[in-house]
């Protein structure tokens, strides 16, 4: 459990992180482009949109499936334990 949860935290923080480098990137890049001298701007946004929405659905959904696989373990275990009892 304790390794688990250590390498599930690392994961979202590397997910966060990843999501606000792609943010910083994007608008830092529109800080110093203009649709006058670059053309339109919109294809950065809609990848930086893109990329930010698929990579905080996997951060949620994998979350989601950790704390499922979790409980069901220890569900498991649980189950175990009140058997040896007996």
């Amino acid at each position: 459990m304790g390794i688990f949860g250590y390498l599930k935290g690392m994961i979202a923080l590397t997910i966060l992180a990843f999501i606000g480098y792609i943010n910083l990137y994007a608008y830092n890049f529109t800080g110093e482009a203009t649709p006058e001298n670059h053309g339109s701007l919109d294809s950065l946004f809609l990848w930086s949109m893109t990329a930010t929405t698929f990579l905080f659905s996997v951060l949620v959904v994998g979350l989601f499936v950790s704390h499922w696989a979790l409980k069901k373990e220890n569900k498991r275990l649980k189950s175990k334990l009140e058997s040896q009892e007996d």
